[in-house]
């Protein structure tokens, strides 16, 4: 009885998550078409860029942004590498949480979180300069054609380098920090 319990407990919650997650992407496709991410193409890619970082700082969830990325793409809204820059200025915006909230803190606290933003933003940098390598890498070499899976491939990707571009410096961070 105790088992029959937990088991169907569990399978309830992952009922209502993946219900959970099929009326966030529903919602977040009208969403897209709301926001007018399109428009953005005529103020150039760096609109994509701070688009991200903006809507991500304000909703506090870069998931939700990765939502809207995604739906905009799978609407043919925006082409794979605005999509990309939108998830670059996510992952940047996702850290001003942790920074707003460092701010009261005390000294190390602050520097946390100022470590935090500066590693995201190095990865975000990173990222940009790479970005259209990356995704013919991830096209050509991994034969991902799915543009949905290739944003979601050259998201978790780029965070995997920003991981390797610091490991060395881990040691100053240390001290930094």
């Amino acid at each position: 009885r105790f088992l029959f319990y937990h088991l169907f407990s569990f399978l309830i919650a992952v009922g209502f998550l993946l219900m959970g997650l099929d009326f966030m992407k529903q919602s977040m496709a009208q969403l897209a078409t709301l926001i007018g991410i399109e428009q953005l193409s005529n103020v150039g890619p760096c609109a994509y860029l701070v688009f991200g970082f903006f809507v991500t700082a304000v909703i506090h969830s870069s998931s939700a942004m990765m939502m809207i990325a995604l739906s905009a793409l799978f609407s043919d809204l925006i082409s794979i590498e605005s999509a990309a820059l939108i998830i670059i200025g996510a992952d940047v915006g996702t850290t001003m949480t942790a920074l707003v909230g460092s701010l009261k803190g005390n000294a190390v606290k602050k520097r946390i979180g100022l470590a935090h933003f500066l590693i995201n933003v190095g990865t975000a940098a990173m990222a940009i300069l790479i970005l259209k390598p990356l995704l013919l890498v991830i096209h050509n070499v991994f034969q991902i054609n799915n543009l949905l899976y290739t944003l979601v491939a050259f998201h978790s990707s780029f965070n995997a380098l920003g991981v390797m571009l610091f490991f060395p410096f881990l040691g100053i961070f240390e001290k930094f920090l």
